[in-house]
């Protein structure tokens, strides 16, 4: 769905509406993240996966590497 509305050449994005939910755990959202670089204190550069987890009733979140 979300690819549908991708405009390449727009400076910015609005996004899709979401539906209001108040049961927690009914709607949950899941993404992935990266790979990313990230440069650590011994300025070793890194590549990062990541997967975030959101519950919309309650705006809890996870984010695991």
């Amino acid at each position: 769905m979300c690819q549908l509305y991708e405009i390449h050449h727009a400076k910015y994005r609005h996004f899709l509406p979401i539906e209001v939910e108040d049961t927690p755990w009914y709607t949950v959202c899941i993404d992935k993240i990266g790979p990313q670089k990230v440069i650590n204190e011994n300025t070793n550069v890194q590549k990062v996966n990541a997967i975030t987890i959101v519950d919309l009733a309650t705006g809890w979140f996870k984010i695991i590497e």
